[in-house]
């Protein structure tokens, strides 16, 4: 399970650009618009279709680890930091899941947060994360919760 665990600065997974406007399934990078598209043919691809098609994935991907960052474009145009979820292992049902909490950090189980921590995971690349989604604005706001009272507060 070690192997899990994101070592250094933790990745981003980015679907959906974050900002103000509702989702288009075009604001996807290549690869996901693809398999996106063979996953559900012919049909709109709402919020909850992306949702599903990223937990799907995320069972799939073995570059997805414990610790990463998960943007899924939400509905809340007006509040778009509420896509942001951090990847857990999902104790109860033994797989790969993703904490949503408002997009703040959150994993209910602090012996994985501890090893985060031990692993040197950090969530302070902030300007490589805003180059994946420049037209997010809230990246001040971002680094108050993901970093300066972050994750590592639980334990």
């Amino acid at each position: 399970m070690n192997n899990m665990y994101r070592n250094g600065p933790a990745k981003l997974h980015d679907f959906g650009k974050g900002d103000f406007e509702d989702f288009k399934v075009t604001d996807l990078k290549s690869v996901h618009l693809k398999n996106i598209k063979k996953m559900f043919p012919r049909q709109y691809i709402s919020y909850e279709k992306l949702s599903d098609y990223v937990f799907k994935l995320l069972e799939e991907d073995n570059d997805m680890l414990i610790g990463d960052i998960i943007y899924i474009a939400t509905s809340y145009t007006t509040r778009p930091y509420y896509g942001f979820g951090i990847v857990y292992f999902d104790e109860d049902k033994n797989k790969k899941s993703i904490s949503f909490d408002e997009g703040q950090p959150y994993i209910k189980y602090k012996h994985q947060i501890r090893k985060l921590w031990e692993n040197n995971v950090t969530y302070n690349n902030i300007k490589t994360y805003a180059k994946q989604m420049p037209s997010f604005p809230y990246w001040n706001e971002w680094k108050e919760t993901w970093v300066d009272k972050g994750l590592f507060y639980l334990i």
